[in-house]
């Protein structure tokens, strides 16, 4: 292998890592908005589970991880990089 092909995969490698850690934290936080444990996360790693997983909805109102839930008018409105006034 010459070094620029080294580089490439580790290049790879670290955007694998990055993206399973991302794709693990949105399954946990989906998990808590079912009103579950973010161990249920795994469940939805099994490919028909997941798939039911993404379609369910969540539970209305209040649940263990939240008191209330914040009205938005779409995913830029509860964006953390927003201005807060």
């Amino acid at each position: 292998m010459t070094q620029s092909r080294n580089a490439t995969v580790v290049v790879g490698i670290g955007a694998f890592a990055f993206y399973l850690l991302d794709a693990t934290l949105i399954l946990i936080q989906r998990s808590h908005d079912l009103n579950l444990s973010g161990w249920w996360s795994i469940a939805a790693m099994i490919p028909l589970v997941g798939l039911v997983w993404m379609f369910k909805g969540g539970t209305p109102g209040a649940n263990r991880w939240a008191r209330r839930r914040r009205r938005t008018a779409g995913a830029c409105a509860s964006s953390p990089w927003r201005s807060r006034p």
